[in-house]
Formats: C-alpha cells, structure tokens, sequence
C-alpha cells in the first residue's frame, strides 16, 4: 500500500469514526429521556414492592398491596412518559407559559390568570377527604420520585432542545395542585367561556330575530333525548324554565348594536384544540338486548386531534383487595392527574360524554364614570373585587403586572377576555359598560373526589353517592355493573335563573337575570334499569324541554348520531355482541346526507357526466368511508352548499361551519324552495330558488371534484380530502421542518365526518382536515371482564423516537381495537416487559 493510500485511509477511518461518534451523540441525546421499563428500581416512599408490566401495547398494568403505592407507581409511569406533557399542562393551567416561552406566550397566560386557577385547585385541595388527599399525595410522591434526581433533558426530547435554545430553568416538584389544575382545565375545555353568548348576540343583531331563529330551530320531534320522561327517577316540584320574550330580544339586541364586544380567546388556546366542542357518544344496553344477558357499555369521547396524546390507558390492581386497598380497575387516565377518568374495575363500567348544559353566562356591568372599579347594583354603586397578577416573562428583567376586577356576577371579562370599548348612552351621556362572566367553576369545586370515588365505586348507589360531589364539569354518566343494572346520571351544578334562557349576555345591573339558585342534585336527571333495555348519549338533550321542571340549555347536539345509534340497537334482532357494539361505535352513515341527497333527484344537468355523478349519490348508502368516492363528492356538495345559501347574507365570521345545527337549519330550509335565503342578494336581475341553488352548488362541486382527483369518478377519495394530522403541542409549529418531523404525524386518511357515529370533526370555512376525532373507544363486556376492548388515536408514549409515540394510529384509524387484559395472565400472555419498584 503507498504512503498517500495509507493517509487516506487514515483519514477516511478518522471520519468514519468521527461520524460513529456524533451519531451516537445524536442518538443518545434524543434518546436519553426514554424511560427504564424492566428491571427494578428502588425507591424511597415505597412501603412494599409495585410490580408494573406493561403489555404488547405499551399499556401499564400496577399491581400493589397499599392503596398509596399503588397511586405512587401511577404517578412514577406517568413521569416516566409523558413528563414534557404534564409540566406543560401545569404551566399552561396556572398562566406559567411565558417563563419558558416568553412574550409570544403573554396573552394566553394573561387570559388564563383570570380564572385564578391555581388559588382555586389551591382551596380545593384544602376541602378533600381524607382518602382523596391520600390519593393525589401518593401520585405526587410518585411522580416526583422519577423527576428529582433527573436533570430536564432526561425527562423528554422537548427539554433537551429548548436547552439548546437557551431556555434554562430547573424542574419544580410536583404538587398535589399541579394534578388538580389540569382536572380545571378540563372543565374549562367543557365550557363555552363568554364565546358562545357573544356570539348569539352577534348573530342576533346583524340577522333579526327571524333569521336568527331559523339559524336556529328548535330540537327535532322526530330525534331521541337521552331519557324519556317516564324513566326519570326523580322529577322536581318546582318549575323554572325562564325564556326571553320578544320585546327581551330586541332590547338586548338594541343594547349590544353600541356595545359591539367581540370574544378573543387566545389563538395558542385554540390551537391546542380548547373549545373546540367536537362532540361524544356513549350508550350501554342491557342484558335484555345482548348476547350474553349481561350488560354492555361503549364510550368514545371526540376531542381535539393532539401528539402526545391526550390519554394514558392503564390498569391499576391491588393485589389483595381489601377496605385499605379497594382499588381494582382499567381505563383511561389524563397523564398528570390519578385515578382513571373513562373505564371500569371489577364491579361496574362507566362511561362520559359531554353534558351540554349552561353553566356560563355574560352580564352586562353598568360601570361609575367617576370610579371604574366600582358598578351598579340596583341603583347603587358598589366596589369591585380587585385581585393583582404578576407574570414573569423569559427574556424580561420586570414581570407583567395587571389586575383582574370581578362584580357580584363573575369575573370582568372585558378587561382583557372580551375586546369591548365605551359607549355612548342616550346620545349625549357617556355610559360606561363591562362584561363579567358568570361560571360555575369560578369557585373551589370537588369533583376530582367524585372520580376518585367512581373508581372505587361497587354498586349503583355508591356511583349516585360519589357523582354529588361532580360539582363542576359538564358530563353525562352512564352506568352498568356485573349484577346486570345500567343506569345514568347527570350530575353538576346548573344554575337556575331568575330571567332569560342563558344563551345572551343579559343586563346585570339588577336581578332580573341573576342566578337564584341551583339544581338540588337529587332532581337532576337520573335513570336506572329503563324499560327499553338501553340507554344513548351524544350530546343530544337529557329530556324534552317541556317535561322537565327546570331549565338545563337551549343549545345541544341536534341528535343526528344518537338517532342513528339508537336505530341501529333497535334493529338488532339476535343479540348485541362486542363486534356489534364495534359496528356500532364506529358507523359512518349521515342521516343528514339522506336528507338532503333527494332533493337532487329531479335536478336536470347538461352534462351526462354531472348527472351520472347525481346518480351515484341518490343510490348511495351515505356512509362516510375513506375510501368513498360518494363520500367525497357529497361533502364537496355541502360545503358549496353552504357557500351558495348564507354567504351572502350572514356576517363572514359567521358563516356555516357544516355542524349538526346547520345541518338541521338546512333540512327545514330545504322544505321552502322560495325562501329569501336562496336568493343571491348579488343578483338583482334575478330571483333564485332553492333548485337553483341546488344545481349551481352540484355543478360547482363536480368541477371542484375533476380538479382536485380527475375525471374517473371511482377514484375519487373522501380520504384524500378528510386527513387527519397529529400536531405536537409545543413544538409542531415551530417553523423548523426538522424539528417538526420528528414531534409531527401525519396526515392519514380518515373514516368520518360531522354528525355521524364515527364523528370526525371538519369546518366547512376552512377545509375539509380533521379537527376533533374520537379520541378513545371503549368496549366493556360486564359479562366477561376480560373480553373487554380498547383503543385510543396516537400511542402511549410521550417520547417522539420511542415506537410506541405512535404505534396505534392505524390500528385506530382502520377500527382494529386491542384486548384490554383484564386478568394479570392475559397482559403477561404476549410480549411484556417487568419493571419492579422496591422500597429503599
């Protein structure tokens, strides 16, 4: 070999290991934050040994001999996974972002700090039980039992790169407040805040009360409520179903057209997928419709599309159960709090879906022109409640400092909430105004205990005991237990008023509109073992307004999927199975779409091709696949639909998003083909009708149809249009493809749309991408524990190189649910690893 070979052998070797060397940097600096899973570890706190396996799906099963330790390993696994996820959740809930993030963050932590959070969960933790607190203690314990001798970059990738960034500051222990804070976030994410009362009275005054009402029909005769009034098990005496009458309407509205506030829920919030209002179902049938002749239970929550994911599944056993270790159950927990949310354990299941009812309201504060921190209350002027924040911006030497104001009502929302200015009053009289937001949350709630007791609940009664203390948050329970029983529950506080409906910012200068009271918990809507043999929730109303005494809301889900759920229970003939609660869950039809779809029937089109096209949708089953090409056709339709019918005459920010209220909007419009509403206010030359409206919209969609997938119609793909994109919270928007390669997944084709069983959420303003998706699916067999199934929509890990980040995507997406491992020899069946803990 020659000299000059050699060398550069030399250096080629040199490079080569050069190159070894930084690769294994690199892969052990992203790498360095997954955890441990076999082995043992010991550690101080532990009173005995905690077995922890986690099963061929990455999902941990603890088994324990105290309820403490078994608490302890949850929050020790939690750590281990998805610590990024809790520490941002804890910032996030207590106003904290701009400390890490600095002033980009400012106005999401500024608004957050006006629910006072953390003094709230503060006080709350102070009012537990003795047994809750033993509860969120041992989880605290536990989680900072893993974080305390790891420095950040050791607790996930996201540490590590804003390091990179300059970002420093030290992990704080974990306190029992930083778990309850997410829980109020939660409820937050359940609530309309002051958005949705804006907004009504926005719409109101640009459109008229009858276009508004229109906007807005009443609930459907022909769509289910969740009870019939003949299962309720308690009906109150009392009657206060308080509504806005006419003249009401129009004060209101003449009030709000100087007032002019707009809602600004901040954008990073939106983001995140808060107030989102996507939507669940759940149902449970009893041993009558099944075929075991026990009951069964289906649960799937639609929420924001998030990476993490928003759910841990786990299972959580004492190994000997007894009155100090009562705990034997498997759902899903919310990384950061203990205890399970949706699941079972040895005795019942239970299920959620959202509520819907009102527990917000926004006042309208007539303000001293002399003294802004005073306002009117029945002709008097009374001092505000002044509270002082102080947050501390990275990259700033002095905090922001401002002051949160609160009337007797709730907190002033238009100080930094709501974007309002003064106006003038009478003409020639400055009248200063605010808006305050009245909300059952703004005060130090109890429901973390409820869940806590759900957990370890044995029977109906201990489950009615435990939901008195679901004091805030907006949830549908339903129930069934191993004894063959099913049941609901709505349990929460919901405000009775002295005046108007909820659903409009009403004066609060007098009591007029005030809140009087609440709904005592035992004549809140219950049922137990109905006649019918099954039980639907989908966000649609608990019961018909007329045949309740109290107001609940005159807003709720339109009924499209608890319709269609609950024809298809009724059309089974040979017993419910597992797979049929499956079928079920996961069902795609749109009875929207078979009510619009005839209206094309007698349409004439020029074109043999656009009419063909017609003809496929009129023999289409109306089921939302992927793989549709109908599918994607129709929904291409309906969103021109909509732009043809109401852009012209509604403010752009409220045009037509495509929900289940439009929807119904839509199906009494159709049935008037000369309503002003199809008529283009653009062309005056012309008077257009609803088959006008109708064939232009088609005939727009096909063109878009030829553009977008080309002229073989049986090519085209609902899926191609429908994706779904994991987004990670933090750093998937931040700017740098390499970084967002690595946290990001996605898009994937999807099954679903609005309103059908299989809701997958899509804005029909912006496109046609997934925002909201059934985040989990649930299937409980109280039969047979064990041939329960689970899945949820992106993986159990937190750690964005670690295979199980993301490895149930498909599974989900193609509705192929797991084994939920119910018996200790079913997760150690297949491939699992064992972690043990021991005490030092």
């Amino acid at each position: 070999m020659s000299r000059s070979i050699r060398v550069i052998a030399i250096i080629v070797l040199v490079i080569a290991v050069l190159a070894s060397a930084a690769g294994g940097y690199v892969y052990w600096f992203t790498r360095q934050a997954i955890p441990k899973t076999s082995g043992t570890v010991r550690l101080e706190g532990l009173a005995q040994t905690v077995e922890i396996v986690r099963d061929q799906y990455g999902v941990a099963h603890i088994y324990a001999s105290t309820t403490e330790d078994l608490f302890f390993a949850q929050g020790y696994v939690h750590a281990q996974e998805r610590f990024w996820q809790m520490e941002f959740q804890r910032r996030t809930a207590a106003g904290r972002l701009s400390e890490i993030f600095g002033a980009n963050t400012l106005e999401t932590d500024r608004y957050l700090r006006h629910f006072n959070f953390h003094g709230l969960t503060t006080r709350s933790y102070q009012m537990l039980d003795a047994d809750t607190r033993s509860v969120i203690d041992a989880y605290t314990a536990g989680v900072n039992a893993y974080i305390s001798n790891r420095k950040p970059a050791q607790l996930g990738l996201e540490f590590a790169l804003l390091g990179m960034q300059g970002v420093k500051f030290e992990v704080e222990p974990w306190t029992p407040v930083d778990s309850m804070i997410w829980a109020e976030m939660m409820i937050y994410d359940q609530g309309s805040q002051p958005n949705d009362d804006i907004r009504n009275i926005e719409l109101l005054a640009a459109v008229g009360k009858e276009r508004y009402a229109e906007l807005n029909p009443p609930y459907r005769e022909d769509r289910p409520t969740i009870l019939e009034s003949e299962e309720l098990i308690q009906q109150g005496a009392a009657i206060n179903r308080p509504a806005f009458s006419q003249v009401e309407l129009q004060a209101i509205a003449d009030l709000w057209q100087d007032i002019q506030a707009v809602s600004q829920e901040p954008a990073l919030l939106a983001e995140l997928g808060f107030g989102l209002s996507g939507g669940s179902n759940s149902f449970v049938v009893s041993g009558k419709r099944t075929s075991t002749g026990e009951p069964m239970l289906a649960n799937d929550p639609h929420m924001s599309v998030n990476a993490p994911a928003l759910w841990y599944e786990i299972g959580m056993h004492c190994k000997e159960k007894t009155q100090t270790c009562p705990y034997n159950f498997r759902g899903f927990s919310l990384p950061g709090v203990p205890g399970i949310l949706i699941g079972h354990n040895d005795r019942i299941a239970w299920g959620l879906t959202n509520a819907s009812f009102d527990a917000e309201d926004v006042f309208i504060e007539r303000i001293n022109p002399e003294n802004p921190n005073q306002y009117e209350v029945n002709g008097e002027w009374v001092d505000m409640d002044i509270r002082r924040e102080e947050i501390r911006v990275r990259g700033q030497d002095e905090p922001v400092v401002f002051f949160v104001r609160s009337t007797r009502n709730g907190v002033v929302a238009s100080d930094y909430m709501v974007s309002q200015k003064p106006f003038s009053y009478d003409g020639d009289q400055t009248q200063l105004y605010a808006l305050s937001f009245a909300w059952t949350a703004l005060e130090p709630v109890q429901s973390l205990r409820a869940v806590s007791m759900v957990n370890r609940a044995q029977n109906w009664d201990d489950f009615v005991n435990a939901l008195s203390y679901f004091d805030a948050g907006k949830q549908n329970w339903i129930y069934a237990d191993v004894d063959g029983n099913i049941g609901y529950v709505l349990p929460g506080k919901v405000p009775i008023r002295a005046g108007g409906d909820g659903s409009l910012p009403v004066p609060g200068w007098n009591d007029d509109y005030r809140w009087i009271g609440f709904i005592p918990y035992e004549e809140m809507p219950k049922a137990f073992n109905p006649e019918r043999g099954f039980i639907v929730t989908a966000n649609n109303p608990q019961v018909r307004y007329e045949e309740y005494p109290y107001l609940l809301s005159v807003s709720h889900d339109r009924g499209q999927r608890a319709q269609r759920i609950t024809s298809l229970i009724e059309g089974d003939r040979d017993g419910i199975t597992v797979d049929d609660m499956i079928a079920i869950q996961t069902d795609n039809q749109s009875l929207s779409a078979l009510e619009i779809i005839p209206y094309l029937k007698e349409l004439s089109f020029d074109d043999p091709a656009v009419a063909a096209a017609r003809d496929r949708l009129l023999g289409w089953d109306a089921q939302m696949r992927m793989d549709s090409p109908e599918a994607a056709l129709f929904n291409i339709f309906w969103k021109r639909l909509l732009e043809e019918t109401y852009t012209d005459q509604v403010p752009a920010n409220f045009r037509p998003n495509g929900n289940h209220e439009i929807s119904d909007a839509m199906y009494f419009l159709l049935q008037q083909p000369g309503k002003v509403w199809w008529d283009k206010l653009d062309s005056a030359e012309t008077l257009e009708t609803r088959d006008d409206i109708l064939k232009r919209s088609f005939q727009a969609a096909y063109t878009e149809g030829l553009e977008r997938f080309g002229s073989d119609f049986n090519q085209w793909r609902w899926g191609d249009l429908h994706t779904i994109f994991y987004r990670h919270a933090t750093l998937g928007r931040s700017g740098i493809k390499l970084i967002e390669d690595i946290f990001n997944r996605g898009p994937f084709p999807t099954h679903g749309s609005e309103s059908v069983p299989q809701k997958t959420c899509w804005n029909a303003t912006r496109g046609y991408e997934v925002t909201c998706i059934p985040a989990l699916r649930q299937v409980i067999d109280l039969g047979n524990l064990g041939n329960s199934r689970m899945i949820h929509s992106l993986g159990q890990s937190g750690h964005p190189l670690h295979p199980m980040y993301d490895h149930l995507i498909d599974d989900w997406r193609n509705f192929r649910y797991h084994a939920s491992n119910w018996e200790r020899q079913q997760v150690e069946s297949g491939p699992h690893d064992i972690l043990t803990l021991e005490p030092r």
